[in-house]
């Protein structure tokens, strides 16, 4: 198991936990990005987008 993977399924964990107890979370990603492609998240992210809707995970980009 690479490390990144470790870390990215620790993060997965911590999101499910944060949302099991109704809280607010947030990743942020370099442009390089593959989290998208990563199964635990996608798995995730499709549970999380059934549970809550639409408004699961709107997405802020910040113009700095």
């Amino acid at each position: 198991m690479f490390f990144g993977s470790e870390l990215l399924c620790r993060t997965v964990l911590l999101c499910m936990l944060t949302s099991a107890m109704m809280g607010v979370w947030g990743v942020e990603q370099p442009g390089s990005s593959v989290l998208q492609y990563y199964p635990a998240w996608v798995h995730m992210m499709n549970h999380h987008f059934q549970l809550f809707g639409v408004s699961a995970a709107p997405l802020c980009k910040l113009n700095m």
